[in-house]
């Protein structure tokens, strides 16, 4: 039937063909079908014609007249010879063939068997009354359910808050029970610390005891021999001026002389401390030790204490017997509490599985749902289509053809709206965006002009710069040059350094610097000693120094890998240079310590205590001579 009636299942009925011509003229491009209602049904047809299979309220012996059916292909091939001009046989596959045609419809197209869709919507319409009815009686029986869980929900609530209440009184008995032996333990630990620690300061006082008296006959033979150091000191002052020929002897055993009496004098004065020291920790233990017996008083008086607390060991019984009660009671409130838990359990999945089984019924519900109402969309936006266009269904479907596809009108329609999207809106506001746009060009070609004058600017600063710096450069390379080839046989008494550049580029050139010492020709760095190297850095730095003078200089520990020799010549420059710069040096070295006007130590007498000592070497010197 779909195939010999084809676009006719969607031809537009109407009463009759009168007042059609009118419209007709003005419908120029489309299809349509119109089929008029009220010519009445003929007379009945052949029992094997394809009209005696419909019933319709509408006539359609027009369109179906020579039409006849077939149960299969054999039959309708055994038929067409017997055929007529007008008539035609088709099969229930529907295979539609004559004397000399036949046509075969496979179509896939989603708007194909519009009969057994209508079929398909009276049965969707049936089923869903029928699952409607399912889903009320269901959401009747969860209620029923949510009430019950509901009140097994309070029961549980219930129970749990007996079981926690029994927790709680089980806890604050084992905390009772748990912190009175700490009590008793952190008393009995105590007692036994404090023990400990008078034994302790006993023996401490004991042995700073001794260390004082030990610091006290260090002190006594420090005095006596500074006494015989002063008398020596007179005899050698008034031998020194019938003595000129042995004066440079004289003057070194003077020398070692005023150490070991500086050294004399920072043992006094450490000892002082040391004592000042002991004597503060005395008084410190003996109020510690007056401490440690007031609290050994209180912890005697805690032991007593805890004697009485003999008594409490029945308590601790009852406590425990009541304790195990409260275990049973607790025992039979858990397995009532599981017994529910497992009654809820089974409640909840059986009301999962309600859910679940409603929740299938409400999604075939709703697919029904979409399904009918995508085909009343579809089928009324087709009406409303052709209503809005001036097209004819008959045209239409005559410039279509019977070959037409659905898919490929749509691919056609698709690329032209594509080329007509390519094409872009006509823009109307073009003349005032090239203004707009010309105003933008001008002001970035200012901008433009200023970034090209600011280059120039700089490109001639940056040359500016590049002389000064070649200038500074090159005065600042001879002044150095000159001052390190005098340090250097000033420190190393003799030799030469100079300084080379190895590029001919002033701004990126490097400087290397060459030293020869006395009496040694060195093609290498390396072949030069750690002495050597630390002397040569001096020259250097102390160049570099003079053509920028700070008010300080700190050496640390610069005299170390130097000798005897070097190091002489390195004070004498350092005291030269002390004129003008004050000098703060990190020294081990004797002679460097000579030359300073103060020194500051740091000394540990005592183990992690540390303290700091200041000499002034012109004070203690004239002390010295005084004494």
């Amino acid at each position: 039937v779909e195939t010999v009636l084809g676009s006719h299942l969607e031809a537009v009925c109407v009463d009759g063909m009168d007042s059609v011509e009118q419209q007709l003229a003005d419908f120029q491009d489309g299809h349509m079908t119109l089929v008029d209602t009220s010519v009445m049904a003929g007379a009945g047809s052949d029992a094997e014609s394809l009209a005696s299979k419909i019933t319709s309220s509408v006539f359609l012996g027009g369109i179906l007249d020579g039409v006849k059916v077939a149960a299969d292909l054999g039959q309708a091939l055994a038929m067409r010879a017997n055929l007529q001009g007008h008539e035609s046989v088709i099969t229930a596959d529907g295979i539609w063939l004559a004397q000399s045609w036949l046509r075969v419809a496979r179509d896939t197209d989603e708007k194909s068997g519009i009969l057994a869709r209508e079929q398909e919507i009276k049965l969707l319409q049936q089923t869903l009354e029928e699952l409607d009815m399912q889903a009320e009686e269901l959401e009747v029986n969860i209620q029923d359910n949510r009430a019950q869980l509901q009140n097994l929900e309070q029961q549980r609530e219930q129970w749990q808050a007996e079981l926690n209440n029994t927790h709680s009184q089980c806890a604050q008995i084992q905390g009772q029970l748990t912190s009175g032996q700490a009590k008793l333990e952190q008393l009995l630990s105590r007692n036994q610390n404090l023990q400990e620690e008078s034994v302790e300061l006993t023996k401490n006082i004991e042995r700073q005891q001794d260390e004082m008296e030990a610091a006290r006959r260090k002190r006594n033979e420090a005095m006596t021999q500074m006494e015989e150091l002063s008398r020596e000191r007179e005899e050698l002052s008034g031998k020194r001026d019938t003595i000129q020929n042995q004066l440079h002897e004289a003057r070194s055993k003077a020398q070692s002389e005023r150490e070991s009496v500086h050294e004399l004098a920072i043992q006094i004065e450490s000892r002082r401390t040391l004592k000042r020291n002991l004597e503060q920790n005395i008084e410190r233990m003996v109020r510690q030790l007056e401490q440690q017996q007031q609290r050994r008083e209180e912890l005697k008086q805690g032991l007593e204490s805890v004697h009485t607390g003999e008594n409490r060991a029945e308590e601790l019984e009852t406590l425990l017997a009541e304790r195990l009660q409260v275990e049973e009671q607790l025992t039979e409130a858990r397995r009532s509490v599981e017994s529910i838990d497992n009654q809820l359990r089974q409640l909840e999945q059986k009301r999962s599985e309600f859910e679940q089984k409603s929740q299938m019924i409400r999604s075939s519900l709703e697919q029904a749902r979409l399904n009918t109402s995508e085909v009343r969309v579809r089928s009324q936006t087709v009406v409303e289509q052709l209503q809005e266009t001036d097209f004819k269904v008959e045209e239409l479907l005559e410039e279509l053809g019977e070959h037409a596809r659905i898919d490929e009108w749509a691919r056609k329609v698709e690329e032209i709206s594509q080329r007509i999207s390519r094409l872009g809106p006509i823009n109307l506001a073009a003349i005032d965006e090239y203004k707009e746009q010309g105003k933008r060009k001008e002001y970035l070609d200012s901008q433009h002009n200023d970034v090209i004058e600011a280059l120039e600017t700089l490109e001639k600063a940056i040359a500016k710069i590049d002389k000064e710096t070649r200038a500074r450069f090159k005065d600042t390379y001879e002044h150095v040059n000159s001052r390190i080839q005098e340090m250097f046989p000033r420190l190393f008494g003799g030799g030469q350094a100079y300084l080379e550049m190895t590029g001919d580029d002033l701004l990126d050139t490097g400087v290397v610097v060459m030293a020869r010492p006395p009496g040694k020709r060195i093609s290498h760095i390396h072949l030069m000693s750690g002495g050597e190297k630390a002397l040569t850095a001096v020259a250097l730095v102390f160049a570099i120094f003079e053509l920028n003078p700070a008010p300080f200089c700190m050496l640390d520990e610069v005299d170390a890998p130097l000798d005897e020799a070097n190091v002489g010549r390195f004070c004498s420059l350092v005291k030269a240079m002390s004129k003008t710069v004050q000098f703060i040096f990190i020294t081990h070295h004797k002679i460097t310590m000579e030359m300073a006007e103060k020194m500051n130590g740091v000394t540990m007498r005592e183990a992690g205590v540390s303290r700091l000592v200041s000499v002034d070497v012109e004070e203690a010197a004239k002390m010295v001579e005084s004494a």
